[in-house]
């Protein structure tokens, strides 16, 4: 038997008695965390698709943004292109503390970008930082048994380290309270890519924009 699973899904099944009895019965709980009462929104998912899309830009555009050192310049290339509208919108909507705090993730973000660039020494274009779009997580075979599952998911970001290790990377906007889910979906990730990169050697991080960056080194025990 063969049966297909997202990595938040495959998450939630690992973590989760209850959620995984649902699952298992053939209903699609969901996999969504929500603020705490009295938490303004982060705005998570538009978080990861604005970085997404600078990252991106940065890869694609060789030429000019192979040019951008500073983390000013990142923190303005991105704002323009990529998050002055939409931080607009959300402010317009009443949401003044959350397009800030999006705002000053987004520009922790940026500073992280620059700091990848100075880390990497031999650099000349950003795909000498960045290596997602080369690692497709799309119905890797797990074995579970007799039976095996298909697992998808899409990865943040995928980076290469300067200590010769592909560093496996997941944004968060949260301060780290729900730490155990989000070792395990690392764990997930690193694992679906040694199925599918068998060979490689890889490491994990977990960033937290809180919006301050706090990044959290993970072992591979």
């Amino acid at each position: 038997m063969t049966t297909s699973i997202t990595v938040s899904e495959l998450k939630c099944a690992s973590l989760d008695a209850e959620w995984r009895r649902r699952w298992l019965m053939g209903k699609r709980p969901s996999t969504r965390s929500f603020a705490a009462p009295g938490e303004s929104s982060a705005y998570g998912t538009l978080f990861h698709r604005i970085a997404d899309e600078f990252v991106g830009w940065l890869v694609e555009s060789r030429r000019k943004a192979a040019s951008i050192r500073a983390a000013a310049d990142l923190w303005g290339e991105l704002y323009e292109r990529f998050a002055a509208g939409r931080l607009a919108r959300i402010a317009q909507r009443g949401h003044i503390d959350s397009a800030l705090h999006l705002s000053e993730a987004l520009k922790a973000f940026s500073n992280r970008v620059a700091g990848l660039r100075t880390r990497t020494l031999s650099f000349k274009s950003w795909r000498d930082v960045y290596l997602a779009n080369e690692f497709v997580l799309k119905d890797v075979t797990v074995q579970v048994g007799g039976a095996a599952l298909r697992v998808s998911g899409r990865l943040d970001a995928v980076r290469f380290d300067p200590e010769d290790a592909v560093e496996v990377v997941d944004y968060k906007l949260t301060h780290g309270n729900q730490f155990k889910h989000d070792l395990v979906q690392l764990a997930i990730y690193t694992r679906l890519l040694e199925l599918a990169r068998p060979g490689l050697k890889f490491k994990g991080t977990l960033e937290y924009y809180e919006p301050q960056l706090h990044a959290v080194a993970v072992a591979k025990d």
